[in-house]
């Protein structure tokens, strides 16, 4: 990260860091390490920091509208459902028990 001083206007320059580092996450990583957190205590941290992200998207697209891809549509080469891929069995009537 590099801010450049013009002039004699320094005050800008650090104004200009701070939210550098901030739209970082520079603050909010050193507030975490600022103590030892257990594997236990981070692990659940991790998974609710994962559960309101997963949130926040689910939010925005219904409230957006916003599809993936259209309704009924599938992805070029996928199989239809139902279906499923030939296996190599034995002669028989299923496995050898």
């Amino acid at each position: 990260m590099e801010v450049r001083v013009v002039g004699q206007n320094i005050e800008k320059a650090l104004k200009l860091l701070k939210r550098e580092a901030e739209k970082e996450g520079l603050f909010r990583e050193l507030k975490k390490r600022r103590f030892y957190e257990k594997p236990s205590v981070k692990k659940k941290t991790k998974m609710r920091e994962a559960a309101k992200k997963r949130a926040k998207n689910a939010r925005f697209k219904s409230q957006s509208g916003y599809r993936s891809r259209p309704t009924g549509a599938r992805p070029t080469g996928a199989r239809p459902t139902g279906t499923r891929p030939a296996t190599s069995t034995p002669a028989g009537n299923g496995p050898a028990r």
